[in-house]
């Protein structure tokens, strides 16, 4: 069986090894750099077309925000933030509201 070269050339599409791809470089004054031992990295063929990229990226919309219920005055609210109507999170009290007394509103004399 006959001893087969390091570069192989078959048809129109040469294919070269990594001893052979060493030699050519060192041939060529290259120094012998870790970064040529590792395998060649994947490249596409073809440029992708803009309608694949769009048809692709029309799943990465954004979504509603889901609300849910507070369980103190049952109003909608993000999950995992203070109620903006009540203040309350976990149960606890953590936003005073000033809540405004439709008595002493209505007697205050308006000022403009």
């Amino acid at each position: 069986m006959p001893l087969r070269a390091a570069c192989t050339f078959s048809g129109r599409r040469p294919t070269a090894s990594l001893p052979c791809l060493r030699k050519k470089l060192s041939e060529q004054g290259y120094p012998a750099s870790p970064r040529y031992d590792a395998e060649p990295m994947a490249v596409p063929k073809k440029r992708t077309s803009s309608a694949r990229r769009d048809k692709r990226r029309a799943n990465h919309k954004a979504e509603k925000a889901r609300l849910n219920l507070c369980p103190r005055c049952h109003s909608p609210r993000l999950p995992h933030r203070v109620c903006p109507t009540c203040g309350t999170y976990k149960g606890r009290e953590v936003i005073e509201h000033k809540v405004a007394d439709p008595a002493v509103s209505s007697a205050a004399p308006a000022t403009e």
